[in-house]
């Protein structure tokens, strides 16, 4: 059976690297056992559990420092800022160690 579109999309090999900076959830994630404490843990958690298992992803350690996805979740470095700039995810002016060159306050 064709599904239309499907020859577009890029082909996958499995298993996906699932890059992640902390141990702990590289840990609970490849652990056989539940332990009693991640009972909090929320269910989605649960399913990419499944996927690990599964052998669709593979957590593999990555170094917080060349983490792509922190620059959406810690604060930057006035480096990063600067490269956040190059590739043009953000405007020069919204540097927040120089005041807006208009002299208006920064959004």
């Amino acid at each position: 059976m064709y599904a239309a579109g499907t020859d577009v999309l890029p082909r996958l090999e499995l298993p996906v690297p699932l890059m992640i900076d902390n141990t702990a959830c590289q840990s609970i994630l490849e652990s056989v056992m539940q332990s009693p404490k991640v009972k909090h843990v929320l269910v989605r958690f649960h399913c990419v559990r499944g996927w690990v298992r599964a052998g669709y992803l593979s957590p593999v350690h990555v170094d917080t420092k060349i983490n792509l996805a922190d620059i959406f979740t810690k604060p930057l470095p006035a480096t990063k800022d600067k490269v956040m700039v190059i590739v043009g995810m953000i405007e020069p002016y919204m540097d927040t160690t120089r005041p807006h060159p208009s002299g208006a306050a920064q959004p």
